[in-house]
């Protein structure tokens, strides 16, 4: 408390009397006796709270006449299931589950019950195991494959509570020990508790103020904020029609308008004179007349109506970027800030309450897709915040640049890198289908090759004839230990688009070019005599059943000079880690490689003796490079890697 006698010093008697006085009233706030704060003349003493429920009529008129009150109920259900869930399990078990989710409709479901709840205050999913009494407690473990027979959507005037459960050992206490189900043209169904997935809108803070488990709208908090936006935004529209009036003054006006011979003459008079000033943009008035413009001025409107919408999206909970659509205020202001927390907001509310209120739900549509219940399976709300596609790009080329860096500190066995990396892609969804593809794929010596097929082993630079040659025991087809003896190896993917590399070549002025057919990616280059079939094969990067690797237009691209001098070659060098993870896969397994990194290239020109290029006026080859399958081959001294 603050005492201030009226003197600004005070008095034993005065400070007597104050203090007296200021007792008189139970007040547990700031007081001053002289201004008048805290005590019986304060007017703000007066404010109190009053409650004014909206009705369901005044609900749904709100809901389909008022954007922002639509915008108020709908954004939030929306963002709670928009992007919905990833189940953490077997791909086949995530499979069934997302089937069997799809199967009953729902992630919209559940969007549609936030939503209804949001308005209403309150709605449900009810449970449907296919038994015949819907009153029955639901037993979950009894549950089997395809037991969810279907998940239903209702409103909470539609559901009605019976007596709530005060028994404090009662698993449903502080709810209805059961619910009846009224539908139009119904007879009432009783349904129990725990077939009921209940949502709410905001939250009694007490069950006994509605006597009931159900909440409140969430337009009933903001009801007068939602109005007022639309009122000013209204009277702004209305304003618009006055913003231009014209004012006529003709003497003798008022003590002549009363008969009705000057009142049609007037008439007729404003209308020639409007006539005249639209077509000769002149207004023509008697000498005695006068004739001015009164302009409404609309300075400071937008910035009332602005903060009215504010004062909405605050009482909403939703940020002005997402509600309104557009760009945050201030200097360098983009709203992504506002964004995050509200998705932060969001996701908070995905996981204490959205995801308790479906667990029961959960449970049993996990039975009803695979049967049992795996003790490991999860799901994880997906992320709202949706990259760009230029952040997408940059955040693919680090993940790849780091699964670089683990290939080349060959701490990881390449085979379990390799899944680990294909399951990144997948999840990510980088390459469309990819999943798909890579579960269609079958490596070539799993393959069932008929006849035509026999000279399928030129791949590794020798046929089965030549195989058979070498078999000790003459069996045409049989494999015997003379086949896997350690050669040298050249492995080497030829272009296909070579024609189009040469084209471009051509057009940078580029002399001393290569043949069509002499375009290759060099893969392996090994000196060191190795184990041919230990080398495995590279197709599953293609997914495609002859072998080829597309590399895709675009990505990082430069020209260089590879040799020494008097043997120097210019070369293409791009961006690839299936080549890469190619050539150190060959050398984990014994390859040799006499330079220090692996750089994917292809050559296509050989400089003269003496002769200098400018690199830096050679614009990259920036199309699709198209190699073919790899072709294994024992190292010919005479031709350069």
């Amino acid at each position: 408390m603050v005492d201030n006698a009226a003197n600004g010093h005070g008095s034993a008697l005065g400070h007597s009397q104050a203090t007296n006085r200021m007792q008189s009233f139970l007040i547990d706030s700031l007081m001053n006796v002289v201004s008048g704060l805290g005590t019986n003349r304060d007017k703000q003493i007066s404010s109190v709270y009053g409650f004014t429920p909206i009705n369901e009529q005044q609900l749904v008129a709100a809901y389909r006449s008022d954007w922002i009150a639509r915008k108020v109920v709908t954004i939030p259900a929306e963002d709670q299931t928009r992007e919905w869930r990833s189940w953490q399990a077997d791909k086949n078990d995530i499979t069934k589950l997302e089937s069997e989710e799809k199967r009953l409709g729902l992630q919209e479901k559940t969007r549609q019950g936030e939503e209804l709840a949001r308005l209403y205050g309150g709605a449900a999913l009810i449970i449907g195991d296919g038994v015949g009494d819907p009153a029955k407690q639901l037993d979950v473990e009894r549950v089997k494959a395809g037991g969810l027979k279907y998940v239903h959507v209702v409103t909470m005037m539609e559901l009605k509570a019976g007596v709530l459960d005060t028994d404090l050992s009662s698993e449903w206490f502080g709810g209805p020990k059961t619910y009846e189900l009224s539908l139009q043209g119904a007879t009432p169904v009783s349904v129990h508790p725990s077939r009921v997935v209940r949502f709410l809108g905001v939250q009694m803070p007490d069950w006994r103020i509605r006597n009931d488990p159900w909440g409140d709208s969430v337009l009933q908090a903001m009801d007068q904020q939602i109005k007022n936006s639309s009122l000013t935004e209204q009277a702004i529209a209305a304003l618009v029609h006055e913003a231009k009036i014209d004012v006529v003054k003709i003497p003798g006006l008022m003590a002549n308008i009363g008969t009705a011979e000057y009142e049609a003459t007037l008439t007729t008079r404003i209308q020639l004179a409007s006539i005249l000033k639209g077509l000769l943009s002149t207004y023509v008035l008697d000498s005695e007349e006068d004739w001015e413009r009164n302009a409404t001025s609309f300075a400071g409107l937008p910035e009332i109506l602005k903060l009215y919408l504010l004062l909405a999206c605050g009482a909403s909970d939703i940020p002005a970027t997402r509600m309104l659509g557009q760009s945050a205020m201030g200097l360098n202001a983009t709203g992504e800030g506002d964004l995050i927390n509200y998705y932060d907001m969001i996701a908070s509310r995905q996981k204490t309450r959205l995801g308790p209120r479906l667990s029961v739900l959960d449970e049993v549509l996990i039975r009803s897709a695979l049967g049992a219940r795996p003790p490991e399976l999860h799901y994880n709300w997906n992320s709202l915040w949706q990259m760009s596609a230029a952040q997408k790009a940059d955040i693919a080329v680090k993940k790849a640049a780091a699964y670089k860096t683990d290939v080349d500190a060959g701490l990881i066995e390449g085979p379990i890198l390799r899944d680990a990396r294909i399951n990144q892609l997948i999840e990510d969804g980088f390459y469309p289908g990819f999943e798909q593809i890579v579960d269609d794929f079958v490596p070539l010596e799993e393959q069932d090759l008929d006849e035509e097929d026999e000279d399928v082993d030129e791949q590794f630079g020798r046929s089965k004839a030549a195989a058979n040659e070498n078999n000790p025991e003459d069996e045409p087809g049989a494999t015997g230990t003379e086949d896997s003896r350690p050669m040298t190896l050249y492995v080497r993917r030829d272009v296909l688009n070579a024609d189009e590399i040469l084209a471009w070549a051509r057009s940078q002025g580029v002399d001393g070019l290569y043949e069509v057919d002499d375009l290759h990616v060099t893969v392996a280059y090994s000196k060191t005599p190795v184990d041919w079939i230990k080398m495995g094969e590279g197709g599953w990067f293609s997914a495609d059943p002859k072998g080829e690797l597309v590399i895709p237009e675009g990505g990082p691209r430069v020209i260089e000079k590879f040799g020494r001098p008097g043997d120097e070659v210019l070369v293409l060098c791009f961006a690839s880690d299936s080549l890469r993870w190619r050539n150190r896969q060959m050398r984990d397994e014994g390859a040799s490689w006499d330079w220090p990194d692996y750089q994917p290239h292809v050559s296509f020109a050989r400089l003269a003796e003496g002769q200098t290029v400018d690199l830096e006026s050679i614009e990259p080859y920036r199309g699709v490079i198209r190699l073919g399958p790899e072709i294994f081959e024992e190292i010919d001294e005479g031709r350069p890697a």
